[in-house]
């Protein structure tokens, strides 16, 4: 329009002209005006070409026609969106600044910008006009679009005074200026504003597709609930509103003002069934709804979908999520999360509170990659005013006691102080149980040093009893015999100690140790006191009664041992047939030799199979001889040799039958037996014995010359040299008396060497091999030990025959060694001996991979009833083990099962590895893994064991086919054991199953963490959970 008016002033100006000029005809003005014709009818093209063709043609460029000219062509220019066109119009305002045209030139580019979006340009364009002069009638529309411009390039303060303007006024611009204005005021955050140009627009019924959201939006930012929620219903389903987005204000709103149906149902059915997708914050209220509605199983997977992020509102959700879990019982699941939570430290409250119920959790279930002692003493360090310290330091204590690291648990409440009366009841509780821990290990005085510390503070008078009962038993073990008696009358004295079941044990304990000093008067009146005070299904009463009877003996009051021992048989204990021996041994002292009889032969009736049999046939030969019995003597003499060939008493049984002979004046018998003697035994105590003995014969005989050419024909007996070779031995002994073993051994290998037939060379010989075994010599010491073990059943036999098997175990000979652990299982005469020698007899099998028959000497053991219940254990174990590698697994299973119930710590840690192992294989999957759960709550520090069970966890669950618990147990097992052998069994596990399942996985482990930025602050309210 515009245009068209400047075309006609052109007109009458040219025909004014035409008219002053008469009928004169300007050609220029007539081109002009035919290419302002076309350019008028919309035809640019045209009218380009034309103006073009006359610009070309004028030679003042300023004149009037030139400027009009050269405006046109840019404006077809610009209306065929020709590349120049722009450049046309920016050179035409360069070289007409002061033009009438100028402005409109401008306003010409600056709506070409803005039809084009280019708001930059447009503005840039816009500010270089002046409004005043423009027509009127434009410049609305001027300053709508120059507004719009500058909202469009975030100029929207400069924006909103003309918006303003515009909203004043009566304009086609009114509606669009009010909407932009009242967003700007929102964007501002000054919704009164916004709002009340919102809601005039929404009375005329316009920008109803966008408006209702931004006033949705306003209510929210106001905190306007109840208002969002009475103006959003209006509008959530009009055909005009985006619902969607309206759905979550709805949402948020009907959660915010506790109506969390409606939330839920908004959130739910609404926004996420239209294919939305909610943020972080949405998922957070709507697991929130789900929660306080105690929809926790909803809510739990709700929470779940935000908290791969890494912020304040990741770590509010963790922090729902674990009391999710509690709430489902899912303890294990809430751990987890609670330590999720406690990693962030954006909120403190929750932190602290995370921490605290992550430990406490661990310190419930177990952890089984960190120690939950270290999880409690972490909190404790991090938050060391924290509300819930007296009961982390509680479930502390608790955890140490339960897992029996007394040591850590010591060493952290000494550190701690012990100012509070509760760690001072802990360390009284934590310093006993250690010691017991001690004394069960064998390290007594470390034990004594321990129980002393749990009589610092005497808060538990039981444990402090109790303290000093233990410490007696501890030096007792140590053979301080005095020092246990003190300890044990200090137990007496003790407040609890008379309602304790140690307390009548005291006596007994008192009474055996005066009796290992020696002092029988004191030791008698211990075992009467234990007597009188005890009851009589005492299961010790048997052991009392014998030795009451001993300490009789040893005072000689050998009527009152008789009786006392007549009450141990009566009681049939384990000892019952030393009793009735001991018996016999004191009729003996009192001359009673028809009582002795009658005593043994009752004996060998009741106790055929016991050890001391050929000690009452020889006591019973010798009453004989004092009843002069002669022939009854010889059969029990007899006996000994023919039943019991390696027997102690068979040498001196054979002396005796030579002594009985020449008594009974059988002087050619009698000297056939000394000299049999001499021949069997040569070179020892009782050969010489018999070489005297037989003299005596041959003096009553009158026959001294026979006597002497037979000592002739004996090599280790030469009076010539006797002398020396005394002298020779008692040089060597004296040093291996004084502990000089160096020069005892020289000393013991030089009369050996010298005097082959020496009258010591059965005693040099043992002490030269035991003065090699205290200077390390091992192979002369084994070879000493062998010659004495030739001389059949002499004073050195057994502790040479433990020597020699002891040493061919040590040097792995073990066929060597099971030979002579044999000989010492044929000679033992004591439970001792039995014991030492089936121990030996399985630890060679055991070595050979003779696992059948290990197993058998452990449970000949076993089932003797002569051990004790630390002995018991250790068999158990050695069975244990055995089974296990014989591939016995019912065997296995049992022993292990005992050996779980009745240890503790590292032999604890491996019943349960192998109880899980043993149930993994016999396809129980659920028994496995509980047990491996119970080791890795009670045993988390024996990561050798825990490790091992993991391996065992991830083929549970490999053969349940949960792939991804399998590998997730043996990353987790990658990144916290440090042991090769665990290690190596993981990785090798990881990568078969990997391959099976044809999964392509980097074992490196790469952790990749998606994070996202906290875009919106929330801060609920924090619940502390109390589970």
């Amino acid at each position: 329009m515009r245009l068209l008016l400047i075309g006609l002033f052109l007109v009458i100006f040219s025909s004014q002209t035409s008219s002053a000029q008469q009928d004169r005809v300007d050609p220029f003005m007539e081109a002009y005006q035919r290419a302002l014709q076309h350019y008028n009818s919309a035809s640019y093209a045209t009218a380009y070409q034309c103006f073009t063709a006359l610009e070309n043609e004028f030679n003042d460029l300023h004149s009037l026609l030139a400027i009009q000219t050269n405006y046109y062509k840019s404006r077809s220019a610009m209306q065929l969106f020709y590349r120049d066109a722009i450049p046309l119009m920016e050179r035409f305002l360069a070289t007409y600044p002061n033009s009438n045209l100028f402005y409109e030139a401008s306003r010409n580019l600056a709506d070409y910008y803005y039809q084009k979006r280019d708001y930059p340009n447009a503005v840039a364009y816009y500010k270089t006009i002046d409004p005043t002069q423009l027509d009127k009638k434009y410049r609305d529309e001027y300053k709508f679009n120059y507004a719009y411009s500058l909202f469009s390039t975030d100029e929207s303060n400069a924006a909103a005074s003309f918006f303003h303007d515009l909203i004043s006024k009566d304009s086609e611009f009114n509606s669009a200026s009010k909407y932009y204005f009242g967003y700007i005021a929102y964007t501002n955050e000054n919704y009164t504003v916004a709002k009340n140009h919102f809601l005039e627009l929404i009375e005329q019924e316009m920008y109803l597709d966008e408006i209702p959201l931004y006033v949705a939006q306003i209510h929210q930012q106001q905190e306007a609930y109840e208002e969002l929620i009475s103006f959003g219903l209006r509008y959530v389903d009009s055909t005009y509103t985006p619902s969607s987005e309206l759905y979550k204000l709805l949402a948020e709103a009907y959660y915010r003002v506790g109506d969390y149906e409606q939330s839920i149902y908004f959130f739910s059915e609404k926004y996420l069934s239209s294919g939305a997708q909610l943020d972080d914050y949405g998922y957070y209220l709507l697991g929130q709804a789900y929660y306080r509605s105690e929809e926790f199983s909803l809510a739990g997977s709700t929470f779940n979908k935000i908290v791969e992020a890494e912020d304040s509102l990741a770590q509010n959700a963790y922090y729902h999520l674990a009391d999710c879990y509690l709430k489902l019982g899912d303890k294990r699941s809430a751990q987890n999360a609670f330590e999720s939570a406690s990693h962030f430290d954006f909120n403190t409250a929750i932190t602290e509170h995370a921490h605290f119920n992550f430990a406490k959790l661990c310190y419930e279930l177990g952890y089984p990659y960190a120690d939950p002692t270290m999880i409690l003493q972490d909190f404790i360090n991090d938050f060391p005013e924290s509300e819930y310290l007296d009961e982390a330091y509680s479930f502390l204590v608790n955890a140490f006691l339960t897992h029996k690291d007394y040591s850590r648990a010591i060493k952290s409440m000494e550190s701690s102080g012990l100012s509070s009366v509760r760690l001072q009841q802990a360390y009284q509780e934590v310093s006993y149980y250690r010691a017991v821990q001690l004394f069960n290990d064998g390290h007594y005085q470390k034990a004594i040093l321990h129980f002393d510390k749990a009589l610092v503070h005497k808060h538990n008078k039981t444990l402090g009893a109790l303290s000093h009962f233990w410490k007696a038993e501890s030096y007792d073990r140590l053979n301080e015999f005095e020092k246990s008696i003190t300890s044990y009358q200090k137990f007496q004295k003790s407040p609890a100690a008379a309602s304790l079941p140690e307390y009548q044990s005291a006596s007994y304990h008192i009474a055996y140790a005066y009796f290992k000093l020696w002092k029988f008067t004191e030791s008698l009146k211990g075992f009467e006191v234990f007597v009188g005070n005890t009851g009589e299904n005492d299961m010790r009463l048997h052991d009392t009664y014998v030795r009451l009877g001993d300490s009789n003996y040893m005072l000689k009051n050998y009527s009152k041992a008789i009786r006392t021992y007549e009450k141990a048989v009566e009681l049939w204990g384990v000892d019952a047939d030393y009793a009735a021996y001991q018996i016999a041994l004191a009729y003996q002292q009192l001359g009673r030799y028809d009582r002795v009889v009658e005593s043994l032969l009752k004996f060998e009736e009741q106790y055929a199979k016991s050890t001391y049999i050929d000690d009452a046939w020889y006591r019973m030969g010798e009453a004989y001889i004092k009843l002069e019995n002669s022939e009854k003597a010889l059969e029990m003499f007899r006996k000994i040799g023919d039943n019991f060939p390696k027997s102690a008493y068979v040498a001196d049984a054979k002396m005796k039958i030579g002594l009985v002979l020449y008594h009974a004046e059988d002087y050619s018998k009698s000297i056939e037996q000394f000299k049999a003697i001499v021949s069997e035994y040569p070179a020892t105590t009782i050969a010489r014995e018999a070489i005297s003995n037989a003299r005596s014969v041959y003096v009553d005989l009158g026959d001294v010359q026979s006597y002497a050419d037979w000592v002739e024909t004996l090599s280790f007996v030469n009076i010539s040299t006797s002398a020396l070779d005394s002298t020779a031995y008692e040089s060597a002994e004296l040093h291996y008396l004084k502990g000089d073993f160096k020069k005892a051994f020289t000393g013991f290998e030089s009369y050996v060497n010298t005097y082959t037939e020496g009258i010591f060379k059965l005693s040099a010989h043992y002490y030269y091999g035991e003065s090699a075994l205290e200077i390390q010599k091992i192979d002369e010491a084994l070879a000493a030990f062998e010659v004495v073990v030739t001389y059949h059943n002499n004073p050195y036999t057994h502790i040479a025959l433990k020597h020699t098997a002891k040493l061919y175990q040590q040097k792995k000979m073990y066929d060597e060694a099971l030979e002579k652990y044999h000989q010492l299982d044929d000679l033992a005469e004591t439970v001792e001996a039995q014991l030492l020698a089936k121990k030996g007899l399985m630890d060679c099998y055991f070595s050979q991979g003779e696992y059948a028959d290990a197993i058998e000497q452990a449970q000949l053991i076993l089932n003797s009833g002569r051990v004790d219940e630390s002995l018991i254990l250790e068999l158990n174990t050695f069975v244990a083990r055995a089974a296990f590698l014989d591939l016995d697994r019912d065997l296995a299973a049992e022993k292990y099962h005992v050996i779980e119930q009745h240890s503790q710590g590292d032999l604890k840690a491996e019943a349960m590895y192998h109880l899980a192992y043993l149930a993994f294989y016999e396809g129980d999957y659920e028994r496995s893994k509980e047990f491996i759960f119970e080791q890795s709550r009670l045993l988390p520090r024996y990561k050798k064991w825990l490790g091992k069970s993991f391996i065992i966890l991830a083929k549970n669950y490999w053969e349940e086919e949960d792939v991804f618990q399998a590998t997730h147990t043996l990353d987790q097992l990658l990144l916290n054991i440090d042991d090769a052998e665990v290690l190596k069994a993981a990785k090798r596990l990881k990568a078969e199953i990997l391959a099976k399942e044809k999964v392509e996985q980097d074992l490196s482990l790469g952790l990749d963490t998606l994070i996202l930025s906290d875009s919106i602050s929330t801060t609920d309210s924090l619940r502390i959970i109390e589970e």
